[in-house]
């Protein structure tokens, strides 16, 4: 076999070196295409939020509050570079377990809740008064777009279900402390909630997701109507959002 001479041996390593700078160039192009597009991704949070819970008032958004006294609802922060579009807020819970949990009190006061399947919407009522009702239409929320925390963008203010707040309040006031929690890590009365959240970048890629949302309450926060008496009066509480 004939030896290469000088040119073809030069001629050999520039291809070589062609092929890796090609290379080279092709990674760098993948590079930088994947910065170009983490640079618009939008990415939605939710942080935790406290509140307080009076069972002396008559309507939702002062027995469900926040310190500021606005009704209890979710911060969504877009902390991505990109803005979110066509937002959609869906909730997830197990409706008929929480009802369950409702027909478990021994209060023989307290009502019945019940489920209107042809006007999709949920009631509380008692001695033929309604007493609370929701429809079971209005849950999900949409949102047209979001824009970057970082641009001076507010944050949406996300509600719970109102059927779930109607029967977490439902339970709350026909209660007896020992009924529902456990004393000891004051858990257990109610049930958790999924959060899906489904929307898409500036690019028109779709991202989905899924939050678990539990409402606790503090076992030292509780404020009894009377001396010796088990009837909530007031609790502190606190919404624990977790992405799953």
């Amino acid at each position: 076999m004939e030896s290469l001479s000088i040119n073809e041996w030069i001629a050999l390593i520039s291809s070589i070196g062609t092929f890796f700078s090609s290379i080279f160039v092709l990674v760098t192009l993948f590079e930088l295409r994947t910065q170009r597009k983490q640079s618009y991704i939008p990415e939605l949070v939710i942080p935790d939020v406290c509140f307080n819970y009076n069972n002396e008032f008559p309507n939702y958004i002062k027995i469900w509050a926040k310190d500021d006294e606005d009704s209890l609802s979710l911060k969504v922060h877009n902390i991505g570079r990109g803005v979110a579009k066509h937002i959609d807020f869906e909730w997830e819970y197990d409706i008929h377990g929480m009802i369950e949990k409702f027909y478990q009190l021994k209060c023989e006061d307290k009502g019945e809740i019940f489920i209107d399947t042809d006007e999709n919407r949920l009631y509380h009522h008692k001695n033929k008064r309604v007493l609370a009702g929701s429809s079971l239409s209005i849950d999900n929320r949409h949102v047209d777009f979001m824009l970057p925390h970082h641009d001076g963008a507010e944050t949406y203010n996300l509600e719970l279900p109102n059927s779930y707040i109607c029967i977490s309040t439902a339970i709350f006031k026909s209660t007896k402390i020992r009924e529902v929690f456990d004393l000891q890590a004051f858990d257990g009365a109610l049930l958790p909630l999924t959060l899906i959240a489904k929307y898409k970048d500036i690019g028109g890629s779709e991202i989905k997701k899924s939050f678990k949302v539990e409402i606790k309450f503090f076992v030292k926060s509780i404020n009894l109507r009377v001396l010796k008496s088990d009837k909530i009066s007031q609790m502190r509480g606190r919404v624990y959002i977790s992405e799953q």
